[in-house]
C-alpha cells in the first residue's frame, strides 16, 4: 500500500463542483484503467489530493500519478481554451505504508 500526495501550484484550488468532480473522476477512471493499481481510498482537497494505492510495481504508482497529472491537465486546458497551464507543484510524494494501523491513522 502506497500514498499518493500531490498538489496543485499555490493558489490555484480545485472548485467544488460538480463538473469538477466529473472531470476529476472521470480522469482517475481512465488513468487507472490504464496504469493497472487498486485504488483503496482517496480525498481530493481545495489544492491537493491524499490517495491509497496498491500496484503491482512500486514503479506504477508514479505512472499512476504522473499520467493522472496529465489527464486533469488537458483535460482542464481543453475546458479553459488554453494552451499551456502550469498546475501542479514540485514533486508528488509517493510513500509505502507500513502497516493496516498506519493506513487507517491516516484515513
Amino acid at each position: 500500500l502506497y500514498a499518493l500526495i500531490f498538489r496543485t501550484e499555490k493558489w490555484l484550488p480545485f472548485v467544488p463542483t460538480y463538473y469538477m468532480k466529473q472531470i476529476i473522476e472521470g480522469c482517475i477512471a481512465r488513468t487507472q484503467r490504464d496504469n493497472k493499481l487498486t485504488i483503496c481510498h482517496y480525498v481530493w482537497m481545495g489544492n491537493h489530493v491524499h490517495m491509497h494505492v496498491i500496484p503491482e510495481h512500486a514503479d506504477q504508482a508514479v505512472a499512476f500519478y504522473s499520467e493522472l497529472q496529465k489527464k486533469i491537465t488537458d483535460s482542464i486546458k481543453s475546458l479553459l481554451g488554453i494552451r499551456k497551464l502550469y498546475l501542479w507543484e514540485g514533486r508528488p510524494v509517493v510513500a509505502k505504508i507500513a502497516s493496516v494501523a498506519d493506513a487507517i491513522e491516516q484515513i
